[in-house]
């Protein structure tokens, strides 16, 4: 759970808070060795009004890709932009060790390379103490490289069709 420097409504402010918070959680995750089966996400408005909701994942994963595409379907259901927020956060449940799950014969072996990366790039690169710097980072728009990819699976996952996403 964290809090904005400062009370909001921008949509697009608090999604990218929120999918940088979402990404250090699955980056701790798989130091961890652990994967999770359930994702809560959680927004709390400047009233302290509690507005949530969870989802259960296919099957046990540390996969950014597979999180930031429930993510996303959870933010379009529990954001509205009449209300002001003051906090965003997430809650995983169901951890597992790594090498207890077994894999789906369907499963991107990719896509574990991906967040490899993208957590090798995290090491590289200094922290984001400053909002206005987020949009100008490599590392945003790596993530936001992975929201796009997500989006483009998710599609061709719901059309039953195997694409290669260039």
């Amino acid at each position: 759970m964290r809090t904005f420097p400062d009370f909001s409504n921008d949509e697009s402010y608090i999604f990218s808070f929120s999918l940088k918070l979402l990404n250090e959680i699955f980056r701790r995750l798989r130091t961890e060795s652990l994967k999770t089966s359930l994702i809560g996400f959680i927004l709390i408005t400047k009233d302290f009004r509690v507005l949530g909701l969870k989802k259960k994942f296919p099957q046990p994963t540390d996969d950014d890709v597979t999180s930031i595409a429930l993510f996303q379907e959870m933010f379009k259901q529990i954001y509205q932009t009449n209300l002001i927020y003051r906090k965003s956060g997430f809650f995983l449940d169901h951890l597992i060790q790594k090498n207890d799950s077994q894999p789906s014969l369907f499963d991107s072996s990719n896509r574990g390379e991906l967040s490899t990366c993208i957590d090798e790039i995290y090491r590289k690169f200094q922290k984001i103490k400053h909002n206005d710097q987020i949009k100008h980072n490599p590392l945003f728009q790596c993530i936001q490289y992975q929201v796009i990819l997500s989006s483009r699976i998710t599609r061709n996952l719901e059309t039953n069709n195997l694409a290669v996403i260039k």
